[in-house]
């Protein structure tokens, strides 16, 4: 997984992970003006176990991930999730 991946390549793509997706939505908000802040949430390993049974070996004692913080996002997730579902809805005839 690229954590460094540029936004626009996820777009691309169509998919990626939840923090490629959340640099997307961050992406979309700095474009329109909208500052942004994200914080790491620590997350127990344990959490994970029900969810990804056959990989309850690899999964790690606690997993850091990305969060958005506040209501400024708000707005842009709108609009980011407006412009992805415009990509993937067929035109009208």
């Amino acid at each position: 997984m690229n954590e460094r991946q540029p936004a626009s390549r996820t777009l691309a793509l169509g998919r990626g992970s939840c923090s490629q997706r959340l640099a997307v939505l961050e992406a979309v908000a700095r474009a329109c003006g909208v500052a942004t802040r994200v914080r790491g949430l620590l997350v127990d390993g344990r959490f994970w176990h029900p969810r990804f049974p056959l990989l309850r070996p690899l999964v790690p004692g606690r997993v850091v991930l990305a969060w958005p913080c506040g209501q400024t996002l708000c707005a842009p997730a709108r609009l980011a999730a407006d412009l992805v579902l415009s990509r993937r809805t067929p035109a009208a005839p």
